[in-house]
This record gives structure tokens, C-alpha cells and sequence, in this order.
């Protein structure tokens, strides 16, 4: 198993969240597939369903503190997975996480970068 598969392996174990004054805890979610080598692992939060998280393999060399940071090749990744909320069910309901929900905004921030070696853990 990699560096990569074993970080992965580990993060996407439930997790304890602090979210306004309560403990929750939560399993991430990765998507299928990555973008680039990645070889950057970031979380990806969208603030309606916090403290759901997503986690996202990127490109190492993308920037994502630049002005020019595009997210939006992230959420297509994310949507082809676990589809948007604005889908429904069978019965006409409207899906939950992990189904991407970007309508209130969303947050994101570097767990890790193997490409690098630079890691905000």
C-alpha cells in the first residue's frame, strides 16, 4: 500500500468533529478518481451539510490559496460519485450527503501534500 493509500485509508475512518459547541462524529468520503497525480490530498466541506466532509486527491503543484484556484473540476469529481442533492430518489426525495450540496457555499484546506512533502496536518 502507498503513502498515499495508507493516509486515505486512515482519513476516511469516522472521525470526531467539533461543530458549534457539539461533538459529531462523522465518516468522510472520498470520490472516485483524482485530478492530476494526486498527490494532494485536500478536504472539501460544503457548508450545508457540515460537518460532512469530502476528501479529494488533486494535482500537488495546484496553488490552492491562489485567486485563480477553480474548484470547480473538484465538485464535477464529487457530483459523478455521489450525485447532487438536487437529485431525487426513486420515491421523489431529495438525497442527502454524500450527495454534493453546494447551494449554502463550501470550504476547502489542504490535509496533505505527498507531492511536496509540504503537510498541514
Amino acid at each position: 500500500m502507498s503513502d498515499v493509500e495508507q493516509y486515505l485509508s486512515e482519513q476516511s475512518k469516522p472521525q470526531e468533529r467539533l461543530f458549534w459547541g457539539g461533538t459529531y462524529t462523522v465518516t468522510p468520503v472520498i470520490p472516485c478518481g483524482q485530478i492530476g497525480d494526486g498527490l494532494q490530498i485536500i478536504s472539501l466541506t460544503p457548508l450545508g451539510t457540515r460537518p460532512n466532509y469530502y476528501i479529494v486527491r488533486i494535482d500537488s503543484k495546484t496553488d490552492v490559496d491562489d485567486d485563480d484556484f477553480d474548484t470547480e473540476e473538484i465538485l464535477e469529481l464529487i457530483e459523478e460519485s455521489f450525485c447532487s442533492v438536487d437529485s431525487c430518489d426513486d420515491d421523489g426525495n431529495h438525497l442527502e450527503f454524500p450527495a454534493l450540496d453546494t447551494e449554502s457555499g463550501y470550504g476547502w484546506e489542504v490535509m496533505k501534500n505527498f507531492g511536496t512533502k509540504v503537510n498541514n496536518e
